[in-house]
This record gives C-alpha cells, sequence and structure tokens, in this order.
C-alpha cells in the first residue's frame, strides 16, 4: 500500500489563510520511496510571528510557485494513496481548500497520527495522554532539530507512523465519509457510457434531461476513454476563445459556480464543468486547437 506522510506550513490558522510550504515523504510496501518539499508564495506577507514559528521569510517565497501552480500536479501524485498526517484535519482543511478553488475533488480518507498514537499508547497501556507531534517525537526516541518546516515534521511523522503500524493496524484508523456504494441507477449510467451509447440516448433511455448524464460523465471520463466521446465533446465546449478564457481564470477562481457567473451570459454551467473537468485530464489543449 501507498502512503504520503505530508506536513503543510501556512500563514495562520484560520480558513482564509494559506500554504507557505509543503513537506512530504512517500511510503510504498512500508519502505521509504521519496521525500520532498517546496516553498510556496502565499500571495501575501507573511507575518513575523509565522516567520518566528517557522523560520520561513517573505523572501524566501518570493520566487516560489503559488499554490494554484502545483495543485493539479500533486492531486495526481496523491491519487491512488492514503494520506497520513499529524492532527491531520488541520493539513486536510488546507489541502482541501486548494483542491475546491481549483476545481478539484475533495480528499476525503486520511490517517491521523495524533488518533493513532493515542491508539497505540491505549493498547500497550501507556496511561500518558500527550499526542502533540512533539510528544510523538520524544515517545520514539526521533529528533526534529528543523520543528515547524514542513519535511522535517513529515519525516518524523512517517517514522512514528512506520512504527505504530507493528503494534496497531493503520487501516483502523482511516477516517473521512466512507466512500459511498453506487446505487444501481449510477451502475446503469456508467453501463451506457462503457458501452459508448449516445449521451442523449442515454438520457432518453434514463428519462432525465442531458445535464443529468453529463454529471455521471464527468465521472467516468479518463485520460484513455474520452476519445469514444471525442465528437460529442467538441460540439459540447464553447469556443476556444472561451475555453481559453475560462481556463486562464481558473488558476484564480477555480470553483465552478464562480467562474459560470464570472462568464455567465457566454458559457453555460456544464460547459465549465466540463472545460475543468478536460484541463484536470491535460487534453483541454488538445480540444482547443481542433476548435480554432
Amino acid at each position: 500500500m501507498d502512503f504520503v506522510v505530508l506536513d503543510f506550513e501556512t500563514t495562520g490558522l484560520r480558513n482564509e489563510d494559506t500554504i507557505i510550504e509543503i513537506g512530504y515523504v512517500w511510503i510504498k510496501d512500508g519502505t521509504i520511496k521519496d521525500m520532498r518539499s517546496t516553498l510556496v508564495n502565499p500571495g501575501r506577507s507573511i507575518s513575523r510571528r509565522i516567520t518566528q514559528i517557522t523560520g520561513i521569510t517573505n523572501a524566501m517565497v518570493k520566487d516560489a510557485p503559488e499554490i494554484a501552480e502545483i495543485i493539479e500536479k500533486f492531486s495526481k501524485f496523491l491519487r491512488g494513496k492514503i494520506i497520513v498526517a499529524h492532527n491531520a484535519g488541520f493539513d486536510m482543511r488546507f489541502l482541501n481548500n486548494a483542491l475546491e478553488h481549483a476545481g478539484l475533488d475533495r480528499i476525503n480518507e486520511y490517517i491521523c497520527t495524533m488518533r493513532m498514537f493515542r491508539g497505540y499508547k491505549k493498547k500497550l497501556g501507556v496511561t500518558d495522554s500527550g499526542a502533540k507531534l512533539s510528544d510523538l517525537t520524544a515517545y520514539f526516541g526521533l529528533h526534529n532539530d528543523n520543528a515547524h518546516r514542513a519535511l522535517d515534521d513529515a519525516k518524523v511523522t512517517a517514522d512514528a507512523f512506520l512504527q505504530m503500524n507493528e503494534v496497531v493496524k493503520w487501516e483502523d484508523w482511516v477516517s473521512g465519509k466512507p466512500v459511498k456504494k453506487q446505487s444501481a441507477r449510477a451502475a446503469a449510467y456508467m453501463e451506457h457510457l462503457d458501452a459508448e451509447m449516445a449521451i442523449e440516448d442515454i438520457a432518453s433511455e434514463m428519462n432525465v434531461k442531458v445535464s443529468t448524464v453529463m454529471k455521471y460523465f464527468l465521472d467516468w471520463i479518463t485520460e484513455n476513454n474520452y476519445k469514444c466521446y471525442h465528437t460529442f465533446l467538441l460540439s459540447a465546449l464553447p469556443s476556444a476563445q472561451l475555453c481559453k478564457a475560462v481556463s486562464e481564470q481558473a488558476r484564480h477562481e477555480g470553483r465552478v459556480k464562480r467562474l459560470y457567473q464570472l462568464f455567465e451570459g457566454q458559457v453555460e454551467f456544464g460547459q465549465v464543468q466540463l472545460i475543468l473537468r478536460l484541463k484536470q485530464l491535460e487534453i483541454l489543449d488538445g480540444f482547443m486547437e481542433e476548435l480554432k
């Protein structure tokens, strides 16, 4: 199983704050495969207090990429892996904010090593209740000379996670929303799409509007199967000029509703969804060339 142990440093604790550093450790089959970090330009000034805590200055992030520039690639890397973080609710809030702003799907499954550590100690009969990252580090005899830097915090979290896995099962600590079981009706939409039935015919067969079919279509379409509906996609998209405008604006306003409001009268809500999905799959440029 693949895990990504991650940690973020941010401009603050509020929902409107943003990421200034990403650090992660990739664990594959129980072994650390890779570890990386990057500074992120928050697009705003970093307060003196945050600099005192993290050591990250405005000068350090001046030439760093903004989160909007890297979140799609990072999202693809995270796909199929389970996220691990200490006090994961904090990191997941900032990750999901960035994903939503880019029009990408939220991630709801993750492991919080704070909760896992409490369960680990309970199983061993340890009565001490401390579960901060410093408590975790001290308990496992780990060294973190650069606390509150993303990669260093991710490293000690990864080491502790691997040690806890020897006593408690990671499967018991996956939290977040469970994936809903696909309904029979949803399965019928997917079967029709797999059979390459025309979108209009699926709408007629299921007695719904084309826009309803499109909701399932956006989940179904991938980099591998879009060619089945290539002609339909070309007809469903607006002009290349509008596609480009929506795509570029998505770097700053990734939410579908907000983009629709900005382009209201020129592009439909479903077209915005479709543009963002094709952009996510990195196949939008090809369609824009054909629309010229």
